[in-house]
């Protein structure tokens, strides 16, 4: 609920800053909470305000957040396109490895999940091209 109360203070008083801060906590919260969509939905607004904005700092995270609500659903083929995506963005437009960091970690994370359930995914088809 204050978190929500937050992202409307923040929109009354025009702090692009605080919307997107509110936008990227209640996408987590939702997300802790397997409400995929919702967080889905908090993620997408974000992606409008850092678009808007330029804020580069949202721009090379936004690809990890949406490649981690992949990762939680086992789409684990979104989850590797998006975070390699998260990957390259952040090289390309962060100075800080805190972005980057998150996404290849998300990245290693999809890869393991796809060997050790045996999900079919980009992974396993790589795996199977390789031992060829």
């Amino acid at each position: 609920a204050h978190l929500r109360e937050g992202l409307e203070l923040a929109r009354r008083e025009h702090s692009g800053y605080l919307v997107g801060l509110a936008l990227y906590h209640l996408g987590h919260a939702a997300l802790a909470r397997a409400d995929y969509e919702g967080a889905l939905e908090h993620y997408r607004s974000l992606l409008e305000y850092a678009e808007a904005a330029d804020d580069k700092l949202y721009l090379a995270r936004l690809p990890n957040l949406f490649g981690g609500v992949s990762l939680e659903t086992y789409d684990l083929d979104e989850a590797i396109r998006f975070n390699s995506e998260g990957d390259e963005t952040s090289r390309r437009i962060w100075p800080w490895p805190e972005p980057r960091g998150h996404a290849l970690w998300k990245l290693g994370l999809a890869h393991l999940t796809a060997v050790i359930t045996g999900l079919p995914s980009a992974a396993s088809a790589f795996r199977q091209r390789a031992s060829e």
